[in-house]
């Protein structure tokens, strides 16, 4: 606890500081999927400062970031209005999904530059693995709702799941911050993350999802 007090100041900013006050609420807040909106909101932060720190393959398009705004402000829109459910959920659900692939390259890029991944080339099972955790991001996002990917699986275990990786990428940054990441605990839970999108199993555990 010294040791992380005594790094504070490598946040070097206030928005360095915010996933840290979200990561507060997260293990303050008594209801899981009120964590995970937490959390997911923190993730968000972290990618965006640790992508701003490098250059993108293929660059930042502006016109997309206009675009993206748009579907933002269409979603509140269709979300506001008294058109039914059954109509308008695969609406917003085809609409959040808007530039999935640009989503999950972000992702992918992230994991490299935070050793999640070896390379940033990757076999087609561990993107699948990278693509769960963007539709984890998109459906708690957009939507406020747990992705089910596999209706094999019930809610308590894809719960579990979330819980597991969302914040993992949080701590895993709040480690670093505090340098903290060579201790035992913390190496090891980096170690079950990659594990996961290796593998398909968490400390060892096969985690029984379909993408």
């Amino acid at each position: 606890m010294k040791l992380a007090w005594k790094n504070r100041a490598n946040f070097k900013n206030d928005n360095e500081k915010r996933p840290l006050w979200y990561y507060f609420e997260y293990i303050q807040n008594p209801h899981i999927e009120i964590q995970l909106i937490f959390a997911t909101i923190a993730f968000e932060i972290i990618q965006e400062i640790t992508l701003k720190e490098i250059e993108l393959d293929d660059g930042i398009d502006s016109e997309m970031v206009k675009l993206a705004s748009l579907k933002s402000k269409i979603l509140k829109l269709i979300k506001a209005s008294d058109i039914s459910d059954q109509i308008k959920n695969p609406f917003l659900t085809n609409i959040g999904n808007f530039s999935s692939k640009k989503s999950v390259e972000g992702i992918r890029r992230y994991l490299f530059e935070r050793k999640f991944l070896h390379d940033i080339r990757v076999e087609d099972e561990v993107r699948d693995r990278i693509q769960f955790i963007n539709r984890l991001r998109n459906t708690i996002l957009h939507r406020g709702l747990v992705f089910m990917p596999d209706k094999n699986i019930d809610m308590e275990q894809i719960l579990n799941y979330s819980s597991q990786l969302i914040p993992g990428f949080i701590e895993d940054y709040l480690n670093s911050k505090f340098e903290i990441q060579h201790f035992h605990r913390v190496r090891q839970k980096h170690e079950d993350m990659k594990g996961f999108l290796y593998t398909g199993k968490y400390h060892g555990v096969k985690w029984l999802i379909t993408i």
